[in-house]
């Protein structure tokens, strides 16, 4: 190891994402009370009696971890055998949960054979009906929008896709030519290194992983 070795730091990346939307909110290009949907227009049409009212969710609320909606969506779901394993049982069922009907597996993420990483495209339901957005959406919220904290990946998937929409940037490009490079971090990336510059854990763990629109 040395001052030039990559490490994976996961979810401290958020801070770039939040910093990057307050660089946005400078430029004029948002408002951190702008509802989510002003920037992922797909989501208007995602709006039920009984699902997520997308409207009353701001790019604050979902900076500030207070959206109220679910943590997660085709990753460490329980319907997952990848993730049964990992908490050491066989299946939902076989801790009492009610079996999951295979419509409500998520298309993406590690919930199948053949991993394929969720993409936006897929996760604003443009690929097929049983895309994340199809899924997601459809699940309740957690609680009401400035309730209470609860932790959500999910928010900041969101949060990229609302960068990409007001720069025209994919989120990767945002964050290097508004963070990275006026702050001449110059060993820091959102593409992985080769092995032999990264400093990797000898256990499980997700170095190689593509985690698709999990980066933000």
């Amino acid at each position: 190891m040395s001052d030039q070795s990559y490490f994976r730091i996961a979810s401290i990346s958020k801070v770039f994402t939040v910093l990057a939307v307050l660089l946005q909110e400078q430029a004029g290009k948002c408002n951190l009370r702008d509802p989510i949907t002003r920037h992922i227009p797909e989501l208007r049409d995602r709006v039920g009696i009984d699902t997520i009212d997308w409207d009353s969710i701001t790019l604050e609320t979902l900076a500030s971890q207070l959206s109220g909606i679910p943590r997660e969506y085709g990753q460490s779901d329980l319907t997952d055998p990848l993730t049964d394993r990992d908490y050491g049982f066989d299946s939902p069922s076989s801790i009492g949960l009610p079996p999951v009907d295979g419509s409500d597996v998520p298309a993406c993420g590690r919930n199948r054979a053949g991993y394929r990483p969720c993409t936006r495209k897929g996760y604003l339901g443009l690929m097929s009906p049983v895309e994340i957005i199809d899924g997601f959406t459809k699940r309740l919220p957690s609680f009401q929008p400035n309730y209470k904290a609860t932790y959500s990946n999910i928010a900041f998937v969101l949060l990229g896709f609302a960068l990409e929409d007001m720069t025209g940037l994919a989120y990767a490009d945002v964050v290097q030519s508004t963070i990275f490079n006026p702050l001449g971090m110059k060993r820091a990336t959102l593409t992985k290194p080769s092995d032999s510059e990264g400093i990797i854990p000898n256990t499980t763990n997700d170095w190689s992983a593509d985690i698709g629109t999990y980066g933000p």
